[in-house]
């Protein structure tokens, strides 16, 4: 009688047995699902055979592979046809086009509105001159004072300030730092006291080097200026200050404080004042002011972007 083997334990039984007797695996569902079909005679072969033990008939190669294994051939070489198509003609094409992409963009405007404003005048204006002298007197580097009182024919609502200063040092030894001068403009109320001072140029830092400070503004001091210092000016160690000394009445001085541990020279003042004295009359003035404000805007600007298009090579 004839002998298989069983698939799944290898072992040997009648050809026309159903079932291992082994291992229980159906063996006739089994070979049906290996059965193959000769294309040349129909005649039921083996899978995996070359030639048809019943016409001859040698299979194709591919025909082995089965039907997994055939789509999965063809599918490779359908790929390697269309990549060899684009290199050789260009299978698409980069074209630029144009868009317009919106943003949101922070705009300033001006808005005229009615605003109201007090104006204030005083009765008069009366102008002064003020001198004093600034040095060391509490210690050898150190002083402090005021210059003399300066009467007006009422009280005083606020004062402009301009004047000049000199330095003298002429007895000092080498007579260093000895006429350096600056210039100075300020404002002083009841509340406020700001003064710009302006040096001129001089050997601030030692003799032999002239240097030419820049104006600087100061907040409550109605004067205020450097001293020489060949250790280091831009330190600014050494310097005179003062306030005024008696807005909203009517006798007005300056109160200065002295410093300088280097040169040590004497500072004299000419203080110039104009003055609004007397009684303050204020109005209330309807104006037109301009007010900032900020809106969003819509804008567009415009951009490169790139599509990409099947060239008609088939045509070719």
């Amino acid at each position: 009688m004839a002998k298989k083997s069983c698939p799944t334990c290898d072992k040997t039984v009648e050809s026309l047995s159903n079932f291992c007797k082994h291992c229980g695996t159906e063996l006739a569902a089994l070979e049906k699902r290996l059965e193959k079909n000769c294309p040349e005679c129909k005649a039921i072969i083996d899978p995996l055979a070359k030639f048809c033990r019943f016409c001859g008939k040698e299979f194709h190669k591919l025909a082995q592979l089965g039907p997994v294994g055939l789509v999965i051939t063809i599918a490779i070489l359908t790929a390697v046809v269309l990549l060899g198509a684009f290199t050789i003609y260009g299978f698409t094409t980069k074209v630029p086009y144009t868009v317009s992409v919106p943003y949101t963009s922070i705009e300033t405007y001006d808005v005229i509105v009615p605003i109201m404003d007090e104006v204030c005048d005083s009765e008069s204006l009366v102008n002064e001159r003020i001198t004093f002298r600034a040095q060391a007197n509490y210690l050898k580097y150190q002083g402090f004072g005021s210059s003399v009182e300066k009467v007006f024919p009422t009280k005083v609502n606020n004062c402009k300030i301009t004047g000049t200063w000199k330095t003298d040092n002429w007895v000092s030894s080498g007579q260093y730092c000895h006429g350096a001068s600056g210039s100075f403009e300020g404002y002083a109320d009841q509340f406020t006291q700001t003064v710009t001072s302006d040096a001129n140029a001089f050997d601030w830092r030692g003799i032999g080097e002239s240097y030419n400070p820049v104006p600087e503004t100061f907040s409550g001091f109605a004067i205020y200026n450097y001293l020489c210092d060949n250790r280091g000016y831009e330190n600014k160690r050494n310097f005179v200050r003062s306030k005024i000394d008696g807005i909203g009445t009517n006798m007005i001085k300056f109160e200065w404080e002295y410093f300088d541990g280097n040169t040590r020279p004497a500072v004299d003042y000419f203080v110039d004042l104009t003055c609004e004295v007397g009684k303050t009359k204020c109005v209330q003035v309807k104006q037109d002011g301009l007010v900032q404000k900020q809106r969003e805007v819509t804008k567009y600007r415009e951009e490169t972007r790139y599509r990409l298009l099947i060239s008609d090579w088939f045509s070719r």
